[in-house]
């Protein structure tokens, strides 16, 4: 995951990057939180993560067992950004999604 602002001082290069930010696994989904300090990544790894966007090294938190067998699994912040929810997919009679 790569974060790039636009402005004055923006170049071709990120401002932030977290490599490997789900060990491998495509990240199927972004959402920002909406007081802008937190960004939620979801991945095909079954896990979704919360970044602080001023310390990207690490995750914040990361939520696993959120299955998604589906790429179009995402997640979403309530309009506070004290609450996150996150989809589940399983296959038919698997899972506990």
């Amino acid at each position: 995951v790569q974060l790039f602002s636009f402005g004055a001082r923006s170049a071709n290069r990120p401002d932030a990057v977290m490599r490997d930010a789900h060990g491998g696994s495509e990240v199927t989904g972004l959402e920002f939180s909406p007081n802008g300090r937190l960004l939620a990544s979801r991945g095909d790894d079954d896990t979704v993560k919360v970044w602080d966007l001023r310390k990207t090294k690490a995750p914040l938190r990361t939520y696993t067992g959120v299955e998604s067998f589906f790429a179009t699994s995402n997640a979403a912040w309530s309009p506070d950004s004290k609450t996150l929810v996150a989809g589940t997919s399983v296959r038919k009679g698997q899972g506990t999604g």
